[in-house]
């Protein structure tokens, strides 16, 4: 009611904005004052005005009341069914096609809820989905219990071991064995995860390695011929297509597929936002997939054939 005074010019006025009668603002503006202890308005001459201290006041008053409103904004968004927030944790070698083309999708649906993203290595993922940080998880099944958890087929990434070209194990076409692998340096990305051991699978007994956080420094240092190690194909079709990047045949270690899959925990319902973002993004990964598919068959039909 003070604000309306303020604004509007005089109690009159003020009471017409608010759809009350004149002499209920005038008490409440009163009550306000006895309480404060001071006089807010000077209402010596027609039209009301602030006095020093409630120019004070009132400009306090102002951001309280901005605050409410944003107190009454949260509270209507969480009194709803929609979530205010949806948390994904997605394994960083996963490629984001289909996350990125759900999520405007969803969000066009549900404007007030927030997407939170966090890229993880490993078991990463997954611990953010255990600890409650996540609503479900783009990651393998590497380490969980199939019958606790809820999982649908995603995308498949291969994984391809290479060396920069001028790399000593890049020379020659003939296979190595794991002891050659031993003088060289080999990069490995750190776990994210904090209860998850360390990484085993493709890593070279005895060789020298080098850790790094996430794919793109284990990339670059392989680029600059500092090691060899294992990267996503597609982060290096590039490399691999100008000859930067030479895959090597390594026994023991062939060209791997990593299964990725959406995952959340049985007994663990997802709200009305994460449920819709779930069922979108296999969608998306299904529509890629189909494309892949169409344009692998263009390729190798015969000419003059209809694809």
């Amino acid at each position: 009611m003070l604000q309306a005074v303020v604004e509007h010019g005089g109690f009159r006025a003020a009471a017409e904005a608010l759809y009350k009668s004149q002499p209920a603002v005038s008490k409440m503006v009163q009550k306000l004052e006895d309480t404060c202890g001071f006089a807010i308005l000077d209402r010596s001459a027609y039209r009301p005005s602030l006095t020093s201290e409630g120019r004070i006041f009132y400009q306090q008053a102002l951001k309280t009341l901005q605050q409410f409103a944003v107190l009454a904004s949260v509270a209507d968004q969480l009194a709803s069914p929609e979530e205010n927030e949806v948390p994904l944790a997605v394994n960083a070698i996963c490629p984001l096609d289909p996350i990125l083309a759900a999520l405007p999708i969803v969000k066009q649906q549900y404007p007030n809820t927030r997407f939170n993203l966090s890229m993880e290595m490993m078991g990463g993922a997954w611990e953010l989905v255990q600890d409650g940080l996540a609503a479900f998880a783009v990651t393998t099944l590497d380490g969980l219990e199939r019958e606790q958890v809820i999982a649908e087929p995603l995308v498949t990434v291969p994984i391809l071991p290479v060396a920069h070209r001028d790399h000593p194990l890049a020379q020659g076409k003939q296979r190595r064995g794991r002891d050659e692998l031993a003088p060289h340096v080999q990069v490995l990305v750190a776990d994210s995860s904090r209860h998850s051991p360390e990484q085993s699978r493709d890593v070279v007994v005895g060789a020298y390695h080098w850790r790094v956080t996430d794919i793109a420094g284990k990339k670059q240092i392989i680029l600059a011929g500092l090691g060899w190690g294992g990267l996503p194909e597609d982060r290096i079709a590039d490399e691999l297509h100008d000859g930067r990047l030479v895959p090597l045949d390594i026994e023991g270690f062939p060209k791997r597929m990593s299964r990725q899959h959406l995952v959340r925990p049985v007994g663990r319902p997802l709200g009305l936002v994460a449920t819709r973002l779930w069922d979108e993004i296999m969608q998306q990964a299904g529509q890629t997939q189909l494309q892949t598919n169409t344009e692998a068959a263009g390729r190798t039909a015969p000419k003059g054939t209809g694809n």
